[in-house]
């Protein structure tokens, strides 16, 4: 008897432990996958002819392949035109939002070209297409026969992903109502306007008008704000803009400035600081008071442009940095005056950081000694017609 209960305990007991260890052997399986489908497509999938003058010959049918879009076209008489209207696709799957328009053309006072109907800022939903036009011009004031026959356009629309950032459009009023070039204006510091809400005798930075928010911050010394300007005391004053024309001398621009010289000695201009790792100045030197070109890039380049300048005298400066064509020209009151040609232009890719009005891209002392009105940066090379604008639109404004 005793012996049966025993045995069937212990039946109990391994049943128990059977079921015990079932529980606790679960299996956990995992199975999935991973896929990003979006996909970036924006260009170019059309151009039209919209209309031209009876003087206008099409050299060649005009073609869109992907990002390009080309034409070539021929003028028999002042006064010809053509417009050509693109539409750009997007044809991935992200909204798009243009960045930057960056339009670039060669030295012609007989060609224009004017690009109309795209903004930046301008939005690109995936799945649609915008439209925009370009218009090429013979001048119809020419009345001699134009020493540069041909002008070429290169123009990069740059678009990037639509998140719902902010980008801003427009330069503030001041380009409107004065009538200074706006397109592609990068930086424009104004003498009359230097903050948001007019003239500001202790402002402490430089507003850019530009809409880029490109604020220059001032270092004063004993130099101080006049009603249209800054005055420099060629010790300690300066602006600094720290890396904010970062890519500036990547690729060409223009660099205007509205400005009285006090004194002969040597005046920085527009500099670059010492750190960086390239730098281009611009100045007038001492002495006969030549403007002069500095360019740093492995080795320092002098370029020097034989130009009386006159002490205690209003001038506009107008520096043309041409990287394609590897060249610096000056204009003096809105008129040409010369040219400084050298290679290392077209190659000059260096960051340009810490750069200041009236310092000294070398030792970083501040020379400026005068007054500025006015500064203006183009992220494209103005045209001569557009300088003299600008120039007229100076001595209207600063008198």
């Amino acid at each position: 008897m005793k012996k049966k209960i025993i045995i069937t305990t212990l039946m109990v007991l391994v049943f128990v432990m059977i079921i015990g260890y079932s529980v606790f052997s679960t299996s956990l399986k995992i199975n999935g996958t991973a896929n990003i489908a979006s996909t970036w497509n924006v260009v170019f999938t059309n151009i039209t002819e919209v209309s031209k003058t009876s003087g206008v010959a099409v050299v060649k049918t005009p073609t869109v392949s992907g990002t390009t879009a080309n034409f070539d076209v021929s003028f028999k008489q002042p006064g010809d035109k053509i417009v050509y209207e693109i539409t750009v696709e997007n044809k991935g799957t992200l909204n798009a939002v243009v960045n930057d328009i960056n339009a670039q053309e060669d030295d012609s006072d007989a060609i224009s070209f004017e690009i109309l109907n795209i903004n930046i800022g301008d939005k690109l939903a995936k799945s649609s297409s915008i439209k925009f036009k370009i218009q090429i011009s013979y001048d119809e004031s020419i009345t001699t026969q134009p020493n540069i026959l041909t002008n070429k356009l290169t123009v990069n629309i740059n678009f990037v992903q639509d998140v719902g950032q902010t980008i801003t459009t427009q330069p503030t009023f001041v380009v409107n109502e004065y009538g200074y070039v706006a397109s592609n204006l990068f930086v424009l510091f104004d003498g009359i306007q230097n903050s948001s809400s007019g003239h500001v005798s202790t402002a402490t930075s430089w507003k850019d008008l530009s809409g880029f928010n490109n604020d220059g911050t001032i270092i004063k010394g004993s130099g101080s704000w006049e009603a249209n300007g800054l005055v420099f005391d060629g010790t300690n004053t300066g602006v600094y803009l720290d890396d904010k024309l970062k890519n500036l001398f990547k690729t060409s621009n223009t660099i205007e400035i509205r400005i009285k010289f006090s004194e002969a000695g040597r005046d920085v201009i527009f500099g670059n600081y010492p750190e960086a790792s390239g730098n281009v100045n611009y100045e007038k030197q001492a002495g006969a008071g030549n403007i002069r070109s500095y360019v740093s890039y492995g080795t320092l380049l002098d370029y020097s442009h034989q130009y009386s300048l006159s002490t205690n005298q209003d001038m506009t400066l107008t520096f043309v940095f041409n990287k394609e064509n590897s060249k610096i020209d000056v204009y003096v009151n809105g008129v040409f005056h010369s040219s400084a040609i050298d290679n290392v232009i077209s190659k000059f890719n260096a960051d340009y950081l810490g750069a200041y009005i009236g310092r000294d891209g070398r030792t970083g002392e501040t020379v400026l000694k005068g007054k500025v009105y006015s500064f203006r940066t183009y992220t494209r090379i103005l045209t001569t017609s557009e300088i003299l604008n600008n120039y007229q639109t100076d001595i209207s404004r600063f008198k």
